[in-house]
C-alpha cells in the first residue's frame, strides 16, 4: 500500500512538472505574442487621455498567455476620468481593451481650476481632461465654491443647477454661463448669455429644461430677462 501511494506522489509530481514546463514553453512561443490590440471607449469624451494611451504603449509583441490583464485593468482604472475598464484576451494573438470614461455632464471653469460634474459629484480635473470633454457646457463659478463643494458635496441647488445646464444642447444659442450662490434662496443664480439675440437669462428658480427651451422661443428681443418656471419677464433693452 506504502509503495502505491509513492507511485501517485510520483506520478502527479511528474503531471505538475510538466503542466509548468508547458506553461513556460508557452509564454515563449512567439505564436501567443500579442499582435492586435483593439481599444474602444464609451463616454462624452472627444479624445483619448495621455495617462490612458501609456498605458497602452507597447502592448504589441509581449506574450498574450503570460500577459498580466489584472494589471493593466487596474493601471487604466486608476487613471483621471477612467471609470471601469474591461480587458479580454482571445488567442492566440488578439487583446481586446474597453474604457468607460466618466458620465461627466457640466464642466466649471473657475479663476485657477478646472471641474467636471456628473449628476452627484463635483471632481477636480486637469485641464487637459476638462479639454477632453468638450461638448459640454461650460459653467463659471467661482473658485472657493468649487473647491467647497468638491470636498463636501452637492447642495440640492447646486444639484438642480447640474440639472437644467446638463440638459443643453450642445448647438444651443447659450454660449456662456454664469452661477454663485451667494442671493438668499437655495437654487443660487444662473446667468446665461445670448449673444445672438444680445440677452441675459437671470434663473434664481430651479426650471426644467423643457421650460428652458420654451423661454428660447419666447425671447423677443435684446435684453435681460428674469425666468421664472411660469413667467419669463423682460426688463430692459441693452
Amino acid at each position: 500500500m506504502g509503495n502505491r501511494k509513492i507511485k501517485i506522489l510520483f506520478l502527479i509530481l511528474f503531471v505538475l512538472i510538466l503542466l509548468c514546463a508547458a506553461a513556460v514553453a508557452v509564454s515563449n512561443l512567439s505564436f501567443f505574442d500579442i499582435k492586435n490590440v483593439r481599444f474602444t471607449s464609451s463616454g462624452p469624451v472627444t479624445g483619448i487621455p495621455v495617462q490612458v494611451q501609456r498605458q497602452l504603449t507597447g502592448l504589441t509583441g509581449r506574450n498574450l498567455y503570460s500577459f498580466n490583464a489584472g494589471k493593466l485593468k487596474a493601471n487604466l482604472e486608476d487613471c483621471e476620468g477612467v471609470s471601469s475598464a474591461l480587458i479580454e484576451k482571445y488567442y492566440p494573438s488578439d487583446l481586446l481593451v474597453h474604457v468607460e470614461f466618466e458620465n461627466y455632464r457640466v464642466r466649471f471653469r473657475t479663476e485657477t481650476s478646472f471641474y467636471c460634474s456628473t449628476d452627484e459629484k463635483l471632481t477636480q480635473v486637469s485641464e487637459e481632461l476638462f479639454n477632453l470633454y468638450s461638448e459640454l457646457p461650460v459653467v463659471e463659478i467661482a473658485d472657493s465654491y468649487a473647491a467647497f463643494i468638491a470636498k463636501w458635496g452637492m447642495e440640492e441647488g447646486f444639484a438642480q443647477m447640474v440639472a437644467l445646464v446638463g440638459g443643453i444642447q450642445s448647438k444651443s444659442l447659450i454660449t456662456n454661463i454664469k452661477y454663485a450662490n451667494n442671493n438668499s434662496n437655495k437654487f443660487g443664480r444662473v446667468v446665461m448669455t445670448i449673444p445672438s439675440l444680445n440677452a441675459e437669462l437671470f434663473i434664481e428658480d430651479p426650471i426644467t429644461v423643457e421650460r428652458l427651451e420654451e423661454v428660447l422661443e419666447q425671447i423677443d428681443g435684446s435684453g435681460w430677462y428674469d425666468v421664472h418656471a411660469y413667467k419669463l419677464v423682460k426688463h430692459r433693452e441693452t
